[in-house]
C-alpha cells in the first residue's frame, strides 16, 4: 500500500486500499456505525411525532429491515472488491 498524500483517490491507491484486510474491516465497521446513526436519528424524529403503538411499530420494522438489506449489500460490496482486487492484484 504506496498511498500518497497528494492522490489518494488515483486507481492505483485506490486499488491498493482495496487489497487490504484493514480497509475491508474499517469499511463494513463504518458502514454499520453510519447505517445505525442514520436509521436512530430518523427513528427519533419519527417517534417525536407521538405516533401510534402500531406506527412506531411498523416504523421500527421497516427502519431494521432497511437497515439489514443496507448493511448486507455493502457488506457483499466491501467484499467484493477486496476479492477482485485480490484476485487481480
Amino acid at each position: 500500500f504506496n498511498a500518497t498524500a497528494e492522490e489518494p483517490i488515483a486507481w492505483s491507491n485506490v486499488f491498493a486500499r482495496a487489497q487490504s484486510t484493514f480497509f475491508l474491516v474499517s469499511y463494513v465497521l463504518l458502514l454499520g456505525a453510519a447505517l445505525f446513526h442514520g436509521f436512530y436519528g430518523l427513528r427519533t424524529i419519527v417517534f417525536e411525532l407521538s405516533p401510534r403503538d402500531g406506527v412506531k411499530k411498523a416504523v421500527n420494522g421497516v427502519l431494521v429491515a432497511a437497515g439489514v438489506a443496507l448493511f448486507l449489500f455493502g457488506t457483499w460490496a466491501a467484499w467484493a472488491s477486496f476479492e477482485f482486487a485480490r484476485v487481480n492484484g
